[in-house]
């Protein structure tokens, strides 16, 4: 069943990614640049692109699962935890829940953890939202428009900022090893009792 459903799902959940990530920023061009967008769009190109590697032969490595659907899930998790901050109306309610959810039962249905070999790997989880980071917190900087509140330097000062984003780091972490290990108990008593 993993084998015969795990192209076709790919491949819809990475045009459904592409898609609503587009259609909810086609008006809003200048706001592409938000981790909601990038996030869906990129996982979405991901997915596609693993479709591809699969019909050439070509091997993913997993651990890329689990940081495409960590990113989502950030998004996910601070929508969630400051909804009066954040659109969830109409589509935006695809990138902001919905599409997090997704590859959340893609990464338990069709990504096996025990393939990875070093655990260690894991904190790779936190390279994109890093590099993101850096970027949002320059284009702060250099344009006097932060993208998130948290990130407001002059509205809410360094210690402010930097607490705010050491414990979401720590909670991408923390949430990163979780589903890591909790994959890998489900994928070991699947082969044994399911399928």
């Amino acid at each position: 069943m993993n084998r015969r459903f795990r192209q076709p799902v790919t491949l819809g959940l990475s045009i459904l990614f592409i898609c609503t990530a587009l259609y909810c920023y086609w008006g809003r061009l200048g706001y592409m640049h938000e981790l909601t967008f990038l996030s869906n769009f990129s996982v979405g190109i991901f997915l596609f692109d693993t479709v591809l590697c699969r019909l050439s032969g070509r091997k993913v490595p997993q651990i890329l699962y689990l940081d495409c659907m960590m990113l989502l899930f950030l998004v996910m998790m601070v929508c969630t935890a400051f909804t009066n901050e954040f659109k969830f109306n109409g589509m935006f309610l695809f990138l902001h829940m919905l599409n997090p959810v997704f590859m959340i039962l893609y990464y338990f249905l069709f990504c096996d953890m025990n393939r990875v070999q070093k655990s260690s790997q894991v904190l790779s989880v936190m390279i994109v939202p890093l590099l993101y980071l850096i970027f949002a917190v320059a284009y702060g900087k250099a344009t006097g428009d932060y993208i998130y509140f948290f990130l407001n330097i002059k509205e809410h000062g360094y210690v402010y900022c930097v607490s705010f984003v050491l414990i979401l780091s720590a909670a991408v972490v923390m949430m990163g090893c979780a589903m890591f290990y909790l994959n890998r108990i489900i994928f070991k008593n699947r082969k044994k009792y399911w399928f």
